[in-house]
């Protein structure tokens, strides 16, 4: 049986992981910080990091996707030196929920 380039380097891609909880979805860091952390810590920590790895498969795969989709801009700064070099968000962006740094800059920087 014959197999294409492409069939053979398809083979080698890791699979799509939007959408999925990378907390639920890696048994092997659960186990690993079971081992490592005593239990109340990891009973406290477990919610967070929960909500940490849906924002992580879910809302911040998404910023990542608008961000490969949407080329930034660069406005340099003019010739006595005031700054004009801000990076601008994208207005595809949605500026609700987005991580904070991104929120206190579009705050400071809206274009």
């Amino acid at each position: 049986m014959t197999q294409t380039k492409s069939h053979l380097e398809t083979q080698h891609v890791a699979p799509d992981c939007r959408g999925t909880n990378f907390w639920v979805a890696d048994p092997a860091l659960r186990a690993l910080l079971a081992r490592y952390l005593p239990s109340d810590v990891l009973v406290h920590l477990e919610p967070h990091l929960h909500r940490l790895g849906g924002l992580a498969g879910g809302a911040l795969d998404e910023l990542a996707m608008t961000a490969e989709r949407t080329p930034t801009v660069l406005h340099p700064r003019d010739r006595f030196g005031r700054d004009e070099g801000l990076d601008r968000i994208p207005s595809r962006v949605p500026r609700h929920g987005t991580p904070g740094v991104w929120r206190l800059r579009s705050a400071r920087h809206d274009p």
